[in-house]
């Protein structure tokens, strides 16, 4: 999960004319599969307990010991810290002015043009059961709880640019092999099939935005290194377009009355 939020910080920084030196992903993801293989190694001779299935059996079969994009572990040890302090669960769409005089962010005025938007691992995690907090249970996507996935045709501007000079797939020191490889899928959500995905606003209305322009949340699209990453790493069958293909909405819709610790939300890069 590290790499994804790395990937796209990288794309928000190359976008304002920061470079960075393509083939570093590159080692980067070889490193971290040498890691999935080495631990499961030492894992197996400490114990005859199988491993955790962090996805679908047609994932999880095809890719073990490596977890493909999006399917890695959400780790988060246990905190003193946080028990003594409290926890603050993420509420996106939905999160309100504070009151200067008492600290209170239950009851102001919804804020507006947030500009959060929803990574598509999170979507991709969902649709390929992904595993919850330390592995814990499958990741139900709580904090989005009150939200539901659909298709739309509208246009969204978005603020990286799809196709720049920057694109690490055009570096000349990215063997052929990857550049191909990273050109397969996670394209242009706009050109799949002429519809991309965003979250509608479905939870109670008494605690619904005001505005309706803020119920609904765009899922943002790839960037050019995000892409780079998934079509590295996106597994076989990859996750992007296993996730594209089945009715991902049924499968969102059936997280509701599912329980699960929802201040953990802040492990998972879901909203931007």
């Amino acid at each position: 999960m590290a790499n994804i939020t790395l990937t796209w910080m990288m794309d928000q920084m190359a976008s304002v004319g920061v470079e960075f030196f393509a083939p570093s992903v590159l080692r980067m993801i070889s490193q971290q599969r040498q890691q999935y293989e080495i631990k499961a190694e030492q894992v197996a001779a400490r114990t005859r307990k199988a491993p955790p299935q962090w996805a679908v059996g047609t994932i999880f079969d095809a890719n073990a010991p490596v977890r493909p994009w999006s399917m890695g572990a959400l780790q988060k040890p246990r905190s003193a810290i946080d028990w003594i302090t409290g926890k603050t669960a993420r509420t996106p769409g939905q999160y309100r002015r504070i009151d200067p005089a008492t600290g209170d962010s239950r009851h102001g005025p919804f804020l507006l043009d947030t500009n959060e938007r929803i990574h598509s691992s999170a979507r991709v995690r969902l649709a390929c059961r992904g595993l919850g907090i330390n592995d814990d249970g499958d990741w139900t996507a709580p904090t989005l709880a009150a939200w539901r996935l659909r298709r739309t045709t509208t246009r969204f501007a978005d603020p990286v640019p799809r196709d720049p000079l920057w694109d690490p797939a055009n570096h000349e020191k990215v063997p052929a092999a990857a550049a191909t490889a990273a050109e397969e899928w996670g394209r242009k959500p706009n050109e799949e099939e002429g519809e991309r995905w965003i979250w509608e606003y479905a939870g109670p209305e008494e605690q619904a935005p005001t505005e309706k322009r803020q119920r609904v949340l765009v899922e943002e699209p790839l960037g050019p290194y995000e892409r780079f990453l998934l079509n590295q790493v996106g597994g076989t069958p990859n996750v992007y377009v296993f996730a594209e293909g089945g009715d991902m909405c049924d499968r969102a819709s059936r997280n509701e009355g599912r329980e699960q610790d929802s201040e953990t939300e802040t492990d998972m890069p879901a909203a931007k």
